[in-house]
This record gives structure tokens, C-alpha cells and sequence, in this order.
């Protein structure tokens, strides 16, 4: 483990963090060719716009600023939760699903804004945000997941940018999750072993990015 850590754990860092310019670059040549994509594409778009911004400021904070990036995350935290609330919102039908996605996303914001300021505050990870975070997403993708299998003419489901975002939700949050609360614990300890966790969202993060091509890729066909 000390070779992974002193040769390729930064690699790997700079890596996750540079991925996002993959569905980014997708993104825009995607749009570029077929120059008006639905409402799907336009929300999984400016969420990796979102992160590609994270990403930056998080390279600033540690080279040119404070030295710390944590907290860039009680930010990034309830603005992701609710631009991937409202790719879901747009793509439920159902009133009373909409309505309790409106009501996840003030209710989410109150705790992360106890959490910064009444839990760790902004000197740890914020884990217990990222853990309701990871939860309530994982429930919109099995609830979507539901529904649409409801439908028994739908038949090519891989060809549905919901179902594979969702897919990638469940993966990338269930893990990431997991990570993140243990994170602080891990810390505590040593810091590699918070480097472990850390790693395991750094692999999560890169594969995550490539399935919000896939996403894209049929965001502009479906």
C-alpha cells in the first residue's frame, strides 16, 4: 500500500478530477451535431458543467488559497443533490412524486446547513450530508426504475437516458457513500487510511463520468 500511496494515489487523484472533462467534451460535440437535444440532455449538461466548475475550484483552493478543499464540499453537497433532483423532477409524471421532490430538496438543504454549522463544521468531511445525499438519490433511481417497469411496452430500456443515469446513480452513490462516512472515522486514525477512502470515490468518480456520456449519448437520440 505505501507504493500505491507514494507513486500513483496522486495520479489517480488528478485523474478523477480531470475526468469530468470527458462528458464535458461529449457534451459539446454532441450538441454541436444534432444542435437541439431534449430537456434531459440540457440537465445532465449543466450538472457536468457543474463539476467541471467544483473540479477548478477545488485545484484553487489547494494551490492558491487556504491549502483545503473541504469546504468547497458543504456547497457542492445540496447544489448537486438539487440539479440531480430536478433532472428526476423533469422526468416524472406524477404530481405527488414532484411534489415530494420539492419538499427532499428544502428538507436536504436544512441539514446540510445544521450539519455546517451545528455538526462537524467546515474543518471535516461533511459525512452525514453525503450519506442522506447517497440515500435519497438511490430511492429516485429505484423509484424511476419502478416506474418504469410498470410500463411493459417499454422494451429497449438501454436506450432510455434515465434508466441509464439511474444505474450509474445507484452504483456510483452506493459507494461513494460508503467512503464518505467513513471518511472522518478514517482519518482519525491515519492518513492513508482516509486515502483508501478517498481512492474508492476517485475510481467511482471516473467511472461515473463515463456513464454520463452513455447518458448523453442517448440524452440526444431518445
Amino acid at each position: 500500500m505505501e507504493v500505491f500511496f507514494s507513486k500513483y494515489y496522486y495520479w489517480l487523484s488528478y485523474t478523477s478530477s480531470f475526468s469530468v472533462l470527458v462528458p464535458l467534451l461529449a457534451s459539446l460535440i454532441l450538441l454541436k451535431q444534432f444542435g437541439r437535444p431534449g430537456k434531459v440532455f440540457w440537465g445532465v449538461f449543466l450538472y457536468i458543467v457543474f463539476l467541471a466548475i467544483v473540479e477548478t475550484l477545488g485545484f484553487l483552493s489547494v494551490y492558491l488559497w487556504s491549502g483545503s478543499n473541504l469546504w468547497i464540499s458543504y456547497l457542492y453537497v445540496p447544489i448537486e443533490y438539487a440539479l440531480l433532483s430536478w433532472i428526476y423532477y423533469m422526468s416524472f409524471e406524477q404530481k405527488q412524486i414532484k411534489s415530494g421532490i420539492i419538499i427532499s430538496v428544502i428538507v436536504f438543504l436544512l441539514a446540510c446547513i445544521a450539519e455546517a454549522f451545528w455538526g462537524a463544521g467546515t474543518h471535516n468531511m461533511n459525512s452525514y450530508s453525503r450519506v442522506m445525499e447517497s440515500t435519497i438519490l438511490i430511492a429516485l433511481a429505484l423509484l424511476y426504475l419502478f416506474v418504469l417497469y410498470k410500463d411493459l411496452n417499454y422494451v429497449y430500456l438501454e436506450q432510455d437516458p434515465m434508466f441509464v443515469l439511474s444505474c450509474g446513480v445507484m452504483i456510483f452513490f452506493a459507494g461513494t457513500a460508503m467512503a464518505y462516512g467513513m471518511f472522518n472515522k478514517a482519518l482519525a486514525i491515519s492518513d492513508n487510511m482516509a486515502r483508501v477512502c478517498m481512492t474508492i470515490t476517485y475510481v467511482l468518480n471516473i467511472s461515473f463520468n463515463c456513464v454520463l456520456v452513455l447518458v448523453q449519448r442517448r440524452a440526444v437520440t431518445a
